[in-house]
C-alpha cells in the first residue's frame, strides 16, 4: 500500500499543470491563446493597486513620485521580459508579495508581455497628475 504526502506539492508557474491553471483564470482560450481584454484588465487592475501601495509605502508624495517616474523611464523602450522583471522589482522595492495571477501568468511570455504593457501603460496615466 502507498503511503500519501502529508506534504502539499509545490506547483508553479512553469510546470505542466500552468496553463490549465491560467484557462481557469481565464487569463488563456481553450485554444491556448491569451484572452487580451481580460488581460489589460488585469494589468490595469494591479498597476492601481500598485499606485496605491507605493504612495501608502513611500508616504512622501515627492519620494514616491520620484520611484514611479524613474520606473516608468525605465521601463520605456525595455524588452518584454525586461518590462515584465521591472514589474516584478516594483513590488519588492515596496515589500510585497507578486500577486498570484502575475506570479501564474509569468510562466508564459504572451501573457507576461502583455499584462506589463497594460501594467506600464495604466500606471503611466495614473502618473500624468503625479509626476513632472
Amino acid at each position: 500500500m502507498k503511503k500519501e504526502s502529508k506534504t502539499p506539492r509545490w506547483h508553479s508557474p512553469f510546470d505542466d499543470s500552468a496553463g490549465v491553471r491560467l484557462r481557469r483564470m481565464g487569463l488563456l482560450q481553450e485554444d491556448g491563446t491569451p484572452d487580451q481584454q481580460r488581460i489589460k484588465v488585469l494589468g490595469e487592475v494591479f498597476a492601481g493597486q500598485f499606485f496605491d501601495d507605493l504612495y501608502d509605502f513611500r508616504q512622501d508624495a515627492e519620494t514616491a513620485g520620484k520611484s514611479l517616474g524613474d520606473f516608468l523611464k525605465e521601463a520605456d523602450g525595455a524588452t518584454a521580459k525586461y518590462r515584465f522583471l521591472l514589474v516584478c522589482l516594483q513590488y519588492d522595492a515596496i515589500r510585497r508579495p507578486l500577486p498570484d495571477p502575475v506570479w501564474w501568468l509569468s510562466g508564459n511570455a504572451q501573457l507576461a508581455d502583455l499584462f506589463s504593457a497594460s501594467f506600464v501603460a495604466h500606471l503611466r496615466e495614473l502618473a500624468k497628475g503625479v509626476i513632472q
